[in-house]
């Protein structure tokens, strides 16, 4: 992006444009109007009004630039078919309760808990997604389980991983409680 200076008869306008190319051909497209040369002394004070446009520009290049680094692309085809049965679409509501979650401990707490016992699943993960789903679409155990599917990341624990683990639950809920 560069600063532009249109002058006529009246006023001298200040602009920030960018240069593009459309169908092979070049083009400034206009930014920013930054005003005329006499609004813009008048928002600025003693500063050169030339000069602070250019440090303008040099900012706005530089935020485009931040933005583009930190944009995800994704194309979607409409002539692509989906598979029938498949699932397209995720909850990620649960995201913003991880924090709440780490911030109580409870990953410690499932991680003390389950070194006292020996089995093969992940209580963290278990204790964590029963919590989520519960708070963001409250329903029976089971139906919970069937939810966590929907979650951004698929959880690798079984149904009856998740009745075993209501046992060890309860059977140290009062460290649950602490």
């Amino acid at each position: 992006m560069r600063l532009q200076v249109s002058k006529s008869k009246n006023a001298v306008s200040f602009y920030i444009v960018e240069c593009t190319y459309v169908d092979g051909k070049r083009s400034n497209k206009v930014v920013e109007k930054l005003g005329t040369y006499d609004d813009i002394k008048r928002k600025i004070g003693d500063r050169d009004p030339y000069e602070w446009g250019r440090e303008r520009a040099k900012k706005l290049t530089l935020d485009k630039k931040l933005n583009k680094e930190n944009r995800l692309s994704l194309s979607l085809s409409p002539e692509v078919k989906i598979p029938l049965d498949s699932i397209s679409f995720f909850n990620c509501g649960y995201l913003f309760l991880q924090e709440v979650y780490y911030s109580l401990g409870l990953k410690d707490i499932c991680k003390k808990v389950s070194a006292n016992y020996s089995f093969d699943y992940d209580l963290n993960d278990i204790v964590s997604r029963l919590i989520y789903s519960r708070m963001l679409n409250p329903s029976s155990k089971k139906y919970s389980f069937e939810y966590f599917s929907r979650f951004l990341w698929p959880s690798s624990s079984k149904l009856y991983d998740v009745y075993r683990s209501l046992d060890i639950i309860n059977e140290n809920s009062d460290f649950f409680q602490r």
